[in-house]
C-alpha cells in the first residue's frame, strides 16, 4: 500500500534550508517511517551529491553511537562543508506505564 503523507512531507521540504533539527514523532504505525522514505526519495532527487546517513539506535550495530564521543567522532567523520548532508536518527523511546 502507498500512502501518501504530502501534508508532512510539503512542510519537511519547505523547512529543508531551516538550520535547526527536525523531529518526527508519534504513536506505533502512524507511518513515520514511511514519511522519511517519502523524504529520502525527493533528497536523493533533489540533492543528488547530499550525503544522507541513517543510523537506527534500535540495532546493535549502531548501539556504540548513543555515547556522545562516538557519535561526535562518527559525525566529523563523514562531515563535508562541500555538500549538503542528510542525517536520519532513529530511536525507539519505550515508556512505563503506572497503574
Amino acid at each position: 500500500m502507498n500512502i501518501q503523507r504530502d501534508f508532512y512531507l510539503n512542510r519537511l521540504i519547505f523547512l529543508i534550508n531551516k538550520k535547526f533539527i527536525k523531529i518526527i514523532v508519534g504513536i506505533r504505525r502512524v507511518w513515520k517511517s514511511t514519511l522519511l522514505e517519502l523524504f529520502h526519495e525527493y533528497i536523493k532527487k533533489h540533492f543528488p551529491s547530499s550525503i544522507i546517513v541513517h543510523l537506527n539506535f534500535d540495532s546493535n550495530e549502531d548501539k556504540y553511537l548513543l555515547t556522545v564521543n562516538e557519535f561526535k567522532f562518527f559525525y566529523l567523520k563523514n562531515l563535508s562543508f562541500l555538500r549538503w548532508m542528510f542525517l536520519f536518527l532513529f530511536l525507539l523511546c519505550l515508556t512505563r506505564h503506572h497503574s
